[in-house]
């Protein structure tokens, strides 16, 4: 009789302990199934953060993507102010205003509805880091219509170039597009212009004041 209960006894106290066993390592699995996830979380939103820094990083520096985005937007659209509302982020408000100036030039309005379908293709993009100056020349497409009653039938495309100087100011963290002129000579010229007057690299050539409209 003693014997069955110091079996009983045994028998619970072995219970106990492999429930208490069980209890413990279920707690650790599950503290550390919760460690992970915090340390999973952690990283996640760090690498968030990173990210984010990385991007004001970018938007606040003068690079040649950020430029080639701006002209992208701003060659490519169907109509005069088609593009307007993609245009206007890359922008400060000055110059914004100065744009829609622009396109409410007379010459503007006339050929508005006879030259079509912008197209951005490419550009050769000179950036002077110390001024936040671009100078640029950019290759787009046009299609002209010499007869509005036969809109669909008469087209001609046309590859444009365009040389173009930007002025960027810093707003907060972001780098944007302060001044824009476009200018009647080209690239070539431009850039021997700036071999005369100065040797360095980066160096944003003196242009003629005589601009022509986008």
């Amino acid at each position: 009789m003693i014997d069955k209960t110091k079996q009983i006894v045994l028998v619970s106290v072995a219970s106990l302990a492999l429930l208490a066993f069980v209890s413990t390592m279920g707690y650790s699995l599950g503290k550390q199934s919760v460690t992970n996830e915090t340390r999973a979380a952690i990283k996640q939103e760090a690498k968030k953060l990173q990210d984010e820094q990385t991007k004001k990083e970018k938007a606040s520096q003068l690079s040649q993507e950020s430029v080639e985005a701006f002209l992208r937007h701003y060659f490519t659209k169907k109509q005069l102010g088609e593009n307007n509302k993609r245009i206007k982020p890359y922008l400060t408000d000055s110059a914004y205003r100065e744009e829609l100036t622009r396109q409410e030039d007379t010459l503007q309005q006339v050929y508005k509805d006879y030259i079509l379908d912008y197209q951005y293709q490419e550009a050769d993009i000179y950036l002077n880091h110390a001024s936040n100056e671009v100078l640029a020349e950019v290759s787009y497409t046009v299609t002209y219509v010499p007869d509005l009653e036969q809109k669909d039938k008469a087209q001609t495309n046309q590859v444009e170039k365009r040389l173009l100087r930007l002025t960027y100011t810093k707003l907060g963290d972001k780098l944007l597009v302060n001044h824009l002129q476009t200018y009647s000579t080209d690239l070539s010229e431009a850039l021997t212009q700036a071999q005369k007057t100065t040797p360095e690299p980066e160096a944003i050539p003196e242009l003629p004041v005589s601009t022509t409209t986008p």
